[in-house]
């Protein structure tokens, strides 16, 4: 059996440590520039390109479960970036909309990604996208994180806010922050 010491696992732990504080530092940097957060600012971009969609149809795109989606939705909707409406033939199905609020907002915001990671890929050869993609895909089965409910792209700061447990012991992710509740 192999040592948790060897130099290629302290080099993965190190990148992936990198990684999630890039993401953390990002994070930060929409929420005080933009005051929104990742999760949000994904679900704007979202319905940005494909206009009117139900919640359940928006939160299978942005691979989030329904209830997170609500919270996320009821924020954005407080400041008036988007809309939710009941549909008349199926009062289950909620229809959400940008509003004229959130279409200039998602003009004018960044993207969900890390600026410097979006320029880098751009450089990248269709093939290496390809490659980077499925190396990342692979981590994710390695360390079945594909089995998690996932968070939006690039999910919101979770140091400094409150850890509560779940039922079964494990840290629980929280609403639209991606933090752990």
């Amino acid at each position: 059996m192999a040592s948790t010491d060897e130099p290629f696992e302290r080099r993965i732990l190190a990148a992936l440590r990198r990684i999630v504080h890039a993401i953390d530092l990002h994070s930060r940097q929409l929420m005080s520039q933009c005051e929104v957060t990742t999760p949000q600012l994904v679900c704007l971009h979202m319905l940005s390109l494909e206009g009117r969609l139900t919640s359940k149809s928006l939160a299978e795109k942005i691979r989030i479960n329904a209830s997170t989606l609500v919270g996320i939705l009821d924020r954005l909707e407080a400041k008036g970036l988007v809309a939710r409406e009941r549909s008349q033939e199926d009062r289950r199905s909620v229809f959400v909309t940008l509003t004229n609020e959130g279409v200039a907002f998602v003009a004018k915001a960044p993207s969900p990604l890390h600026s410097a990671l979006v320029d880098g890929l751009r450089r990248l050869s269709s093939a290496d996208q390809e490659r980077l993609a499925a190396s990342l895909e692979e981590i994710v089965g390695l360390m079945q994180a594909d089995q998690l409910d996932e968070v939006p792209v690039l999910a919101a700061s979770r140091y400094g806010r409150r850890v509560d447990k779940s039922e079964s012991g494990a840290p629980e992710l929280s609403q639209d922050q991606g933090e752990r509740r």
